[in-house]
C-alpha cells in the first residue's frame, strides 16, 4: 500500500512540474497578454537559461520515473534538491508579479520534503535551505512582521510536516523496488523450512543451484565456494539428475568478473554489456551477456557466491531477480555453514570410536575388519527391520565397539589356536560388561551401552552376562548377536578355518528361536535372498600385517 501511495505522489508531482514548465514556456509559444504573471522572464538570457534548465530537469525526472529508478532514497534527494534549485532560479529571474506563485511553490516543496521523512541531518539541511529561500523571497519587506513570518513559514511547514509524518519506518517506504514474485517467495520459504533438517552439503548445493536457475530464468548458474585451506575457490554446477561438475576457479579471472565481485562481498547485476562478461569455466568458456550474483555469507564471513548468467529470452535480470538471488544467498550461506559445522562435528565424534577401535586392533589385528563387517551387516538388518536413522546410527556405533571390553580381559585368550578352555571362556564372558562400563565413562547413550552389554545374550535366556530372555533383550543387541555370529562363522579364526556363507546361514537358522531372535534371522535371510551370498563378504579382508603384534614377538624370545 505504501508503494502505491508513493507512486501516486511521484506521478502527481511530475504532472505538476510539467504544468509549471508549460507555464514558463507559454510566453514563447502563445501570444499571451501582459496579465500573464510569468511573461517577463522569457525576455532575457537568464530567463531562457532558467527555462532550459527546468525543462532538462523535468525531462530527467520523467525518464527516471518511467525507467524504474523512482522511489529509491537517492531519487527522493534528487527531486528535493532539483525543486529547490528551480525555485531559486525562478526567484532570481521572475518578475515581482510572479513571486507569490514561486512562494506558493516553495511552501508546497517544503511540505512534500517533510512527507518524504528523511533522517534528522537531511531534514535539518533542507529546512535551512527552505528558510534561506523564504528569506530571499521576502527580502524587500523583511522589516514588516508579516513578511518575516512569511519568510519563516516554508521552513516551519517542512519541520511540522516531518514531525506529523512520524518516525522512520523499519523499511524505507521510499524504496519501492519490485517485490519478489510469488514463485520466488514460495521457493525461499520452502528452502527456509528445509534447512532446519539434516542436509549434507552436496544435496544442499544441488537444491540451491536448481532454485537459482528456475526462479531467475537464467540459462546457466554456478555456486562458487571458498576453500578452507586458502587454495583457489571451486565452482559447482549441477545437471538435471543432481550430478555435480566441479572445477577450480582460474586465478587470472578479471577483477570485473561477476563471481570475483560477488566473492568480494558485492551484489552484482550486469546487463547489456558490449563486451562479454567473464564466466567461471564450469558453466562454459564463452562469456555472458548478463549476470546477477550475490555473496554467500554467514556470521560475517564470505563462504562463496551464487552467480547466474544469461536470462532466457535475452531479457535483462529484473530487480526481483536480484532480490531473490540476494535472499537465496543469505539462506544458502546460513544452511551451508550449518551443514559444514554438522559435518565437522560428526567427523570429530567419529574420532573417538575409531580411536578406541584402533586400541583394540593393537591387541587383535583382525578386530578392525570384524567390527566393520558386523557394523555393516547390523546396519542393513536395522534398515530391514524398519529402524529409523537415529536408531541405525546408534546400532552402527555399538557394532563398531561391541568388543571393546576385550581390552580389559586379562591374559591372552584370543591368541589361542585351540578351542577356548573353560577358564579362558569365563574371562572372555566379562568383556560385554567391561565394554559397557568404558563407554558409560565416556558418556555414550544408554541404548548404545545396552546393546554392547547384551550382544551375547540369547533368545532362550541362556546367554551372558545377565541371562536375559526374548524381548527383554534390546532389539539392537539381538541384531548384533546375529551379525556377530555371521561374521564369526565366515571369517578365519586362530582355531578354525572360515565356513562358506551357505553353511553359516544354515547354522544361524538352526539356532533361530533358541540363540537368535527369529525375526532378525528372517530379516537376514531376506537380505541374502535379495543381494546374494556374496553380499555377506562384500568388504574384502585386509592382508595380514607384515609385522606380527608385539605380544607374539615377545613370546618368541
Amino acid at each position: 500500500m505504501h508503494g502505491r501511495v508513493r507512486g501516486t505522489q511521484d506521478y502527481t508531482l511530475l504532472v505538476l512540474r510539467w504544468l509549471v514548465l508549460l507555464g514558463l514556456a507559454a510566453p514563447i509559444v502563445l501570444p499571451v497578454g501582459p496579465a500573464w504573471p510569468l511573461a517577463a522572464p522569457v525576455e532575457g538570457p537568464l530567463a531562457l537559461a532558467v527555462l532550459a534548465g527546468a525543462a532538462l530537469y523535468v525531462l530527467f525526472l520523467t525518464i527516471a520515473l518511467v525507467g524504474g529508478w523512482a522511489g529509491s532514497p537517492p531519487f527522493a534527494h534528487v527531486q528535493t534538491c532539483g525543486d529547490l534549485a528551480v525555485l531559486l532560479a525562478l526567484l532570481a529571474a521572475a518578475p515581482a508579479s510572479a513571486e507569490p506563485l514561486v512562494f506558493a511553490g516553495l511552501l508546497a516543496a517544503a511540505v512534500v520534503t517533510g512527507l518524504r521523512r528523511f533522517g534528522a541531518p537531511a531534514t535539518g539541511g533542507y529546512a535551512a535551505a527552505v528558510l534561506a529561500l523564504g528569506l530571499l523571497a521576502q527580502h524587500a519587506a523583511l522589516v514588516e512582521p508579516t513578511a518575516l513570518a512569511l519568510a519563516l513559514a516554508p521552513a516551519a511547514a517542512l519541520l511540522l510536516t516531518r514531525l506529523l509524518a512520524g518516525p522512520l519506518p523499519g523499511e524505507d517506504l521510499l524504496d519501492r523496488r519490485p517485490p519478489l514474485r510469488t514463485d520466488q517467495a514460495e521457493a525461499l520459504l520452502g528452502l527456509a523450512q528445509r534447512v532446519q533438517d539434516r542436509w549434507e552439503p552436496h544435496g544442499l548445493l544441488a537444491e540451491v543451484h536448481r532454485l537459482l536457475l528456475r526462479h531467475t530464468g537464467a540459462a546457466r548458474a554456478a555456486i562458487v565456494l571458498c576453500a578452507a585451506d586458502g587454495t583457489a575457490p571451486r565452482a559447482y554446477s549441477f545437471d538435471a539428475a543432481g550430478e555435480a561438475e566441479v572445477k577450480a576457479v582460474a586465478a587470472d579471472s578479471s577483477a570485473d568478473a561477476p563471481h570475483v565481485r560477488a566473492l568480494a562481498g558485492e551484489v552484482v547485476c550486469h546487463e547489456g554489456r558490449a563486451a562479454p562478461l567473464p564466466t567461471v569455466e564450469v558453466v562454459g568458456r564463452h562469456g555472458a551477456s548478463s549476470a546477477v550474483g550475490a555473496p554467500l555469507r554467514s556470521q560475517g564471513e564470505v563462504l562463496g557466491a551464487l552467480v547466474a548468467y544469461d536470462k532466457r529470452g535475452s531479457a535483462a535480470f529484473a530487480e526481483a531477480d536480484v532480490t531473490f538471488v540476494r535472499a537465496l544467498a543469505g539462506l544458502a550461506g546460513a544452511a551451508l555453514h550449518s551443514a559444514q559445522a554438522t559435518a565437522r562435528a560428526a567427523e570429530h565424534a567419529d574420532l573417538v570410536p575409531r580411536g578406541l577401535l584402533a586400541l583394540l586392533t593393537l591387541r587383535r589385528p583382525e578386530q578392525r575388519e570384524h567390527a566393520e563387517q558386523v557394523a555393516r551387516i547390523a546396519a542393513a538388518l536395522g534398515e530391514e527391520l524398519g529402524l529409523d536413522d537415529a536408531a541405525c546410527r546408534e546400532l552402527h556405533l555399538a557394532a563398531l565397539l561391541h568388543d571393546l571390553g576385550e581390552l580389559g580381559v586379562p591374559g591372552d585368550p584370543f591368541g589361542q589356536r585351540q578351542v577356548f578352555s573353560a577358564e579362558s571362556y569365563e574371562r572372555i564372558k566379562e568383556h560385554p560388561t567391561l565394554g559397557a562400563r568404558v563407554l558409560a565413562e565416556i558418556g555414550y547413550p544408554a541404548n548404545v551401552l545396552a546393546m554392547v552389554q547384551q550382544h551375547h545374550e540369547r533368545w532362550d535366556g541362556l546367554g551372558y552376562p545377565q541371562r536375559l530372555e526374548g524381548g527383554a533383550i534390546v532389539l539392537g543387541a539381538r541384531i548384533l548377536a546375529v551379525a556377530d555370529a555371521l561374521d564369526a562363522l565366515t571369517a578365519e579364526r586362530p582355531y578354525r578355518a572360515p565356513r562358506p556363507v551357505r553353511e553359516a546361514l544354515q547354522e544361524i537358522v538352526a539356532h533361530s528361536g533358541t540363540q537368535f531372535d527369529p525375526a532378525v534371522v528372517q530379516a537376514l535371510l531376506a537380505l541374502v535372498a535379495r543381494h546374494g551370498e556374496q553380499w555377506v563378504a562384500a568388504v574384502p579382508r585386509r592382508e595380514p600385517a607384515a609385522v606380527e603384534p608385539w605380544r607374539r614377538r615377545v613370546d618368541r624370545r
